[in-house]
């Protein structure tokens, strides 16, 4: 589990002389003047500066350098921002992601059947159509930019391990994603939409690996794959649908023409509303891609089609959706890094200066991470937005304590004050009537009750939405 020392030993370190030495080696520095700036006292700068505020002014990023050991004006600061400081941020970005940070896990019983549990998406900044040539978009056609980045994160919800985010081409579709072939440790959960869906990877993790132990898999159904009874017979799947809302089909099945991967089927027939929102979106998307959605995705839309390899001994059809609703966890994740972190806004029309902030703020998105595992991580309750407001207030703290001998232990101190400023207010509010994932995943999800308020007029929600 992370610790005091782990943490500040690897922000001194990049921060310090590996970023000297990386502004060396990507030319962002090309000689050394005395009190003049460095790469860790731009790094610095810029992150933390980000972290506090992720709109910060160039003024205000100067303000902050001063707790850098740097004195530079809004003027000198500005024409920093060059392509080879984004390059060397990137770097910096590139490093950070390699350190694996983990935080003991909050008391979960349902998490506790497996090593981890695992979600993976990412997500897409849309960049200016001068920087096309760095990181490329998908042409331009329908709404889409010339330019942009896509950032591939897996996350073990357990204990909050995150590894990346790994940054392709915004036209890199998610199954060729760096993390296609990278596999999760045995005894894993894995959790993921369809973009996600490999039956051959699935029937690999089945396996049971040198320690005996096999990986799960929890994943919408792709609706083209053939199913099987296990005597061979190929099911039709309109056949096996359910009709009335609430109503829950469980099926053993074979997967796959060629692969024949043996999982449960699970079909959850939704109400009209629920149904309702699923078409407006399906039909929304298929408008973005320059589309129109097909009367089958339409009519599907009523069911939620789950499969899984996870046993009944391990994971109950109540339990399997509470554990699809944890997928909507990384959108959060992503949502504080945008909406909060602002890694997709900038004040300036200047490509370089655009790159460098997204590479900044990504910087100070791990950072804050990080201090998100050591401040809460072992509360089930916690508040992810509560929490990374503690720790933007205490960005200039954690400068300071950087700054400060390491043998007075004042990074010690400044990362306790922020664990226990983290104990008082960042819990979520409990919910009676659409309770929180964490209350679902403590309390288990009552059906009969779920149904009763379908019938006094309240929706069946998708499980897989937020």
């Amino acid at each position: 589990m992370m610790s005091v020392s782990q943490m500040e030993e690897a922000l001194r370190e990049i921060l310090g002389p590996e970023a000297n030495e990386l502004a060396k080696k990507t030319g962002f520095i090309q000689r050394e003047r005395k009190e003049g700036i460095t790469g860790s006292n731009f790094a610095q700068t810029v992150v933390f500066g980000w972290l506090a505020k992720g709109n910060a002014t160039l003024g205000q990023l100067t303000q902050m350098a001063q707790n850098c050991n740097l004195n530079i004006t809004e003027s000198g600061l500005s024409q920093r921002f060059t392509k080879e400081a984004a390059e060397f941020l990137r770097q910096i970005l590139e490093k950070l992601t390699n350190y694996t940070m983990k935080a003991e896990a909050a008391d979960i019983p349902l998490l506790k059947r497996f090593s981890a549990v695992i979600l993976e998406d990412s997500t897409v900044v849309s960049l200016p159509p001068e920087l096309e040539e760095v990181w490329e978009g998908c042409g331009g056609s329908t709404g889409t930019s010339k330019a942009a980045l896509k950032m591939h994160v897996r996350w073990d919800i357990k204990s909050g391990e995150l590894q990346g985010p790994q940054l392709t081409d915004g036209k890199v579709h998610d199954s060729k994603g760096p993390f296609q072939d990278t596999p999760v440790p045995g005894g894993a959960l894995y959790v993921a939409d369809l973009a996600y869906f490999f039956l051959a990877r699935i029937k690999k993790w089945r396996k049971r690996d040198e320690e005996g132990k096999r990986r799960y898999v929890v994943t919408r159904l792709n609706t083209q794959c053939n199913l099987y009874t296990h005597s061979g017979h190929k099911l039709e799947l309109r056949g096996l649908l359910p009709r009335q809302p609430g109503k829950v089909v469980e099926l053993g099945v074979l997967v796959g023409k060629q692969d024949r991967l043996p999982a449960r089927l699970i079909m959850i027939c939704l109400s009209d509303e629920v149904t309702k929102k699923r078409q407006e979106k399906i039909e929304k998307e298929a408008k973005a891609d320059g589309r129109t959605a097909s009367p089958e995705q339409l009519e599907l839309a009523r069911w939620l089609l789950l499969l899984t390899t996870a046993p009944c001994r391990l994971l109950s059809f109540r339990e399997i959706v509470v554990i699809v609703r944890l997928r909507w966890q990384i959108e959060l994740l992503f949502k504080l890094w945008k909406e909060h972190g602002m890694i997709d806004e900038w004040g300036t029309k200047k490509p370089w200066r655009i790159l460098c902030e997204i590479y900044g703020k990504m910087i100070a998105m791990i950072i804050q991470h990080w201090l998100l595992l050591w401040g809460c991580w072992h509360d089930p309750h916690r508040s992810l937005v509560k929490a990374a407001e503690i720790v933007r207030q205490s960005a200039r703290r954690i400068i300071d304590a950087l700054h400060a001998n390491k043998q007075t232990k004042q990074m010690q101190q400044a990362l306790l004050a922020i664990k226990q400023e983290m104990r008082s207010g960042c819990r979520l509010n409990p919910r009676k009537t659409h309770p929180n994932t964490s209350q679902l995943l403590l309390d288990g999800l009552d059906w009969h009750l779920t149904l009763t308020r379908m019938r006094m007029g309240r929706t069946l929600r998708d499980p897989w939405e937020r």
